[in-house]
């Protein structure tokens, strides 16, 4: 879950980004602004290749044994896939400087994200988080690479 956003001057906004699922599969995230006033909602939606985001079986080595089954259900989008880690880490902060939000003094709402001649409501998680995008948040908002480059 992203820490809130709150977005306007007059009045504050909640922005929200969700990461949805159906039926223990990735499906897309979500990032929304609600409006009290108006009682609404405006928002972007981000297809997700869930190919993309499996996460990779780690191979047996000789002589070990396979795990035991677990006595409970897990949760298949955080133990099959890499998608919840890499957006709690940066991914929630990409998303943010990715969507363009409408930001006038009496209202907020989502315009969506640049597309070729405007904007778009929707679009795909991966034109949003990839590694370069990663790379570059790092260096410029944090100084992990201080030194190395």
């Amino acid at each position: 879950m992203k820490p809130l956003l709150l977005l306007g001057e007059l009045y504050k906004f909640p922005a929200s980004f969700t990461l949805i699922g159906v039926r223990g599969n990735p499906a897309g995230v979500r990032v929304t602004v609600f409006n009290a006033e108006q009682c609404s909602e405006t928002g972007v939606f981000l297809f997700i290749d869930p190919a993309a985001w499996k996460k990779v079986p780690k191979p047996l080595k000789p002589g070990e044994k396979k795990k035991r089954t677990r006595k409970y259900v897990g949760l298949p989008m955080v133990e099959e896939y890499n998608l919840t880690q890499i957006l709690k880490s940066y991914g929630f902060k990409l998303l943010d400087d990715y969507v363009i939000f409408d930001n006038d003094p009496a209202r907020v709402s989502v315009r969506g994200v640049r597309s070729l001649k405007g904007f778009s409501c929707v679009d795909r998680l991966e034109n949003a988080v990839t590694i370069q995008k990663v790379i570059k948040y790092l260096k410029e908002k944090t100084d992990l690479f201080e030194g190395l480059l």
